[in-house]
């Protein structure tokens, strides 16, 4: 997986620890992060498209996080309702590099 160490606008030396994983297979993560550096919040999502008529197509988004924010996603019972990051600012990483982004997606592509 690609990290965007020096993309992320969190501190100068961002070290992203998983504090919470809501999904994690193959093709699909999300996964709740802090960075053990300054303290700031993070929910990652990762999305592998398989193709058989090129290269897999990867994408990656990092959204920042207020901690009440983070708060709620660590109290659900179940997924979190996480629909707000769609309006969020994010970071996407895919094979034309990272940039930013309004939002990212908020529902899951492989099942439930």
């Amino acid at each position: 997986m690609i990290e965007p160490k020096d993309d992320l606008d969190c501190c100068q030396t961002p070290k992203l620890a998983d504090v919470l994983t809501i999904r994690d297979t193959t093709y699909e993560s999300e996964i709740l992060r802090r960075c053990e550096e300054c303290g700031k919040w993070w929910f990652y999502r990762f999305l592998e498209f398989v193709s058989f008529d090129g290269p897999d197509d990867i994408t990656q988004w990092y959204t920042s996080l207020t901690d009440e924010e983070a708060i709620i996603i660590k109290q659900a019972k179940e997924r979190p309702d996480l629909s707000f990051l769609g309006e969020k600012d994010s970071f996407m990483i895919d094979n034309q590099g990272v940039r930013k982004v309004k939002g990212q997606p908020t529902y899951l592509y492989y099942g439930s």
